[in-house]
């Protein structure tokens, strides 16, 4: 497959996994307002070695929440490597939807009594920069940079390429995986990997990732390690101190099996050929339910101390049972505040955005000719 033939059509296959995947990242943010003290306090602790199989099965949900991270990185990449234009509308666009959406929940939540400190206030106030979401600041630092990266990936021979994913695989999925405090690890670095890597299969080894059976050798390979690893984890943390304070250590965007599985999960949805608008639709607005459901103030003030009463009221139902009905009523309610918003609100804020641009671009021209000028 050369380069020039990446395939540019967006399938509803790809959206599909996407919305799957966007629940699960749903359910991950849930579980982790399993660890407060009211919960801990129930019996209900995913941070300690266990052998109960309920709570076994909530610390394999974590692995969830990243898999779903890593196919929102793989799927983005996969249609950013077919663009070396960066739309300023855009990012404009995106920055201001979080900057709305937070400062709407905010004022909400404060009028309703909600104890907002000022520290926090201020996180709401500048939520990209502050990573209150960090999936869209680094999502927009990859999108600003991928016509770089496309350019780099141009020039690159297939030998050099592939070097380039086997080091930083060797240094990030391996060496950093491990310890997860070497090489100046963080998120964005991991995206860029998924970044290069995802290049790497689309333009060379298309025959590998479109084969059915590859796809579900991989994915068991895959499900496979992840449980016997948890398994073995919680195995030796009930004898070991040095494994019972690392149960989710390695639940991490960067376990390599997590993008394994992340990546096998993709193909087979991409290489499902429908289109359905209503599933593309509902895909479109995957990033304004990730800012809504995991809204700053609301994970820090009100999830836990909601999802404990509701717990309680329900009679303390199989926790499990619980966190999938909680997360299914949060992933509703929040595509229909993102439905709303996007029908009322979001074309006002992009055609605010456009304005903003306008004067962006007259200040930045007018920047850009005094420094061409210098000698």
């Amino acid at each position: 497959m050369s380069k020039s033939m990446l395939n540019k059509e967006r399938e509803s296959g790809i959206e599909l996994v996407k919305l799957f995947s966007m629940f699960g990242i749903v359910m991950f943010h849930c579980i982790m307002s399993l660890e407060c003290g009211p919960f801990i306090s129930q019996g209900i602790n995913t941070l300690n070695p266990t052998n109960n199989p309920t709570l076994f099965i909530l610390q394999l949900i974590f692995y969830i929440g990243h898999i779903g991270n890593n196919i929102f990185l793989i799927a983005s990449s996969w249609f950013l490597l077919n663009s070396n234009h960066i739309k300023s509308k855009k990012v404009i666009n995106i920055i201001l939807d979080v900057f709305i959406l937070s400062i709407i929940l905010l004022s909400i939540f404060v009028n309703i009594g909600v104890p907002v400190s000022i520290s926090h206030i201020i996180r709401s106030i500048f939520p990209t920069i502050f990573l209150n979401n960090w999936f869209i600041t680094a999502y927009l630092l990859l999108y600003l940079l991928h016509p770089l990266f496309n350019i780099i990936i141009e020039k690159l021979s297939q030998r050099q390429l592939l070097a380039y994913n086997i080091i930083f695989f060797v240094l990030y999925n391996i060496v950093v995986f491990i310890n997860q405090g070497l090489l100046f690890a963080s998120q964005f670095i991991f995206s860029i990997g998924i970044y290069f890597f995802t290049a790497y299969l689309k333009i060379y080894m298309s025959k590998s990732i479109n084969s059915k059976k590859n796809n579900n050798l991989f994915l068991f390979i895959g499900i496979a390690y992840l449980i016997v690893f948890q398994l073995l984890i919680n195995g030796l943390g009930m004898h070991f101190r040095f494994f019972a304070n690392r149960i989710h250590y390695w639940t991490t965007l960067n376990n390599p099996f997590v993008i394994i599985i992340a990546f096998t999960l993709f193909n087979k949805f991409r290489n499902l050929k429908t289109k359905n608008k209503a599933i593309n639709y509902f895909s479109s607005l995957s990033l304004l339910v990730y800012i809504i459901h995991e809204n700053f103030v609301f994970k820090v003030y009100i999830r836990h101390i909601l999802m404990y009463n509701l717990w309680i009221k329900t009679g303390k139902i199989n926790i499990v049972l619980f966190i999938v009905a909680f997360s299914s009523v949060l992933f509703i309610f929040s595509t229909f505040i993102a439905i709303v918003y996007n029908k009322v609100l979001q074309p006002i804020i992009h055609k605010f955005a456009e304005i903003c641009l306008n004067i962006i671009f007259k200040i930045y021209t007018k920047i850009e000719n005094k420094i061409l000028k210098i000698n």
